[in-house]
């Protein structure tokens, strides 16, 4: 047995999750699509170098995908597939468990998309992690 079918399929995938910042980045990505200026406003602290590793990674393991614009200086926008789709459903998920057994909760981005369908008019995040986006 090869080395990468040795690893157990849920250990890897929490791997990929708890890779610092792919949260932030699956939170941004619940809102709506998102370019790589916007992660970096609304995530404080990100770097672009880690960035790039963290798009990269969730894109080969289909969770997103890039839409690039045909423009004279090309650009891409980001957005949940619908495995990532699902994977936001976990997330949800672990927060509903999490804030069962913590003393705190939040208005979490990533429930936006379930309960909101796309609509960002008029909701109000208090995610501790997330700084508010000038639109």
């Amino acid at each position: 047995m090869s080395e990468a079918n040795s690893v157990c399929p849920i250990y890897g995938l929490l791997k990929l999750l708890s890779a610092k910042w792919t949260i932030e980045i699956l939170r941004e990505l619940s809102i709506k699509p998102t370019r790589t200026t916007e992660f970096l406003r609304s995530t404080p602290g990100l770097k672009m170098k880690c960035l790039q590793e963290r798009l990269r990674a969730l894109q080969a393991a289909g969770l997103i995908a890039r839409d690039v614009s045909p423009n004279k200086v090309p650009s891409g926008t980001y957005h949940v597939t619908a495995r990532g789709l699902r994977m936001i459903e976990v997330l949800i998920a672990i927060r509903e468990i999490a804030a069962e057994t913590m003393d705190y909760s939040c208005v979490c981005p990533l429930e936006f998309q379930k309960e909101h369908h796309g609509s960002l008019n008029n909701i109000e995040f208090d995610c501790p992690t997330r700084v508010e986006r000038c639109s």
